[in-house]
């Protein structure tokens, strides 16, 4: 459990900067559920991002991606023991 927390602490910051926006992931599901359904999402204003360039999901972000980190001990550990028993 240790592991799993260390490595998602870890790569917390790519995915954040990776992961669309959420208004992006918004404008794919109700175009998804039209596709599937003939209706859009209820409850949802999806108006914004009608006809956006940027609505499959491959918006620019304004910031630089984080800067690289040296893993955490208890990984570095896990695959060291992986690599030495093979």
């Amino acid at each position: 459990m240790e592991w799993a927390t260390a490595l998602g602490d870890w790569l917390e910051p790519y995915h954040n900067h990776t992961r669309p926006p959420p208004a992006v992931v918004l404008a794919e599901a109700n175009k998804q559920n039209e596709l599937r359904t003939g209706l859009p999402l209820r409850g949802v204003d999806i108006k914004a991002l009608n006809g956006d360039a940027n609505a499959n999901g491959h918006a620019k972000k304004d910031e630089e991606a984080p800067p690289v980190r040296e893993p955490p001990q208890l990984m570095v550990q896990f695959f060291e023991r992986m690599f030495w028993t093979l």
